[in-house]
């Protein structure tokens, strides 16, 4: 099993011993993994020298000030000031799918660039989950350009990057690295999972826009071919339903949607419960998409979810993996 870390870390973690060594660093960001043809396919935001802005907080302003940016906008930069500063961050940004070779021994050889020059102006906005449903390769990439709409695009685009590929979910079919828009109107898929039905699946994280809590809670969204769901405006209290918008399978009563893992059994989900700050695992069967509560700890962010001989592999932030018998008791954690 492979997992990567905010670190830029790629580990192989054996199931049965618990043993996890690494197989590859350097990585910026890599939020998504998925395996094809013998490849191990990787989300990368590329050169993260734009992407240190947002580690400033980190004392990372040596590092700031040798990607030209001397101050941060809570130092009071101007507006046009922020404009010409996001408009240098996306000109930059390079995010990337790449792949590996995965040889008898589970190492990783023959780097290729699978898909590149993808906007990222940060890591929570950006290239996330990956899947594959062994012809097409599948990304997401959340909506980035919300922050600032006055960023001139036809700059950006003479660089090369597409402002179509913002809160969107695309395909590729290797070795082709042209993008395809499969289904748009996200604010941020962090993961998709494609089921057994062969329907992509994915939670949408759309509570906020940054300016005002209006938005309805988490969708769970059934992902098809040519697909719109409406962001920024579906489900506001700003704006009437857009015609047209695919309306989700399910709303959640929950924020921080992360991970989802569409298997026989269900889908399972994971979001953070409003009411009690916990972290919460829910299994929604295919027919009535009724939730079914799987898992439950305070405090513990779950980054994604892994199946292997019906038992879940639960990921945490923090580096953790947490396994669970589904078919058991629900496990709730009190710390």
């Amino acid at each position: 099993m492979y997992i990567a870390s905010m670190e830029g870390n790629i580990w192989l973690l054996n199931v049965y011993t618990g043993e996890a060594r690494k197989v590859l660093d350097g990585l910026a960001v890599p939020q998504g993994l998925t395996i094809m043809d013998g490849r191990l396919y990787i989300s990368h935001l590329g050169d993260n020298c734009h992407l240190l802005y947002w580690y400033t907080r980190a004392a990372k302003r040596e590092s700031l000030e040798a990607c030209r940016f001397k101050e941060s906008p809570e130092s009071g930069l101007s507006y046009d000031d922020k404009v010409a500063m996001y408009t240098e961050l996306v000109k930059r940004s390079n995010a990337e799918v790449l792949s590996y070779r995965i040889n008898d021994a589970g190492d990783v050889l023959d780097k290729r660039v699978a898909a590149d020059k993808i906007i990222s102006i940060d890591y929570s906005h950006s290239l996330q989950g990956l899947d594959n449903d062994g012809e097409y390769v599948y990304a997401t990439i959340g909506a980035a350009d919300i922050r600032v709409k006055s960023i001139p695009w036809e700059e950006v685009e003479a660089e090369g990057r597409r402002r179509d590929t913002q809160g969107v979910v695309v395909r590729f079919k290797p070795p082709d690295s042209e993008l395809e828009i499969f289904a748009s109107g996200f604010r941020n898929v962090y993961g998709i999972s494609i089921g057994p039905d062969g329907v992509i699946y994915g939670m949408d994280n759309d509570t906020q826009d940054g300016l005002a809590k209006s938005y309805h809670k988490e969708e769970l969204n059934a992902i098809v071919e040519g697909g719109y769901y409406g962001y920024p405006r579906w489900g506001t209290n700003r704006a009437p339903p857009e015609e047209g918008v695919t309306e989700p399978v399910v709303v959640l009563d929950c924020t921080g949607s992360t991970a989802t893992l569409a298997s026989e059994a269900g889908i399972y989900a994971t979001c953070s419960s409003e009411s009690s700050d916990r972290f919460i695992v829910d299994l929604f069967d295919y027919e009535t998409f009724t939730p079914k509560r799987i898992f439950s700890k305070q405090n513990w962010y779950i980054t994604d979810i892994l199946e292997r001989e019906g038992l879940l592999y639960l990921i945490s932030f923090s580096g953790d993996v947490h396994i669970i018998d589904p078919s058991a008791a629900p496990v709730v954690s009190r710390n």
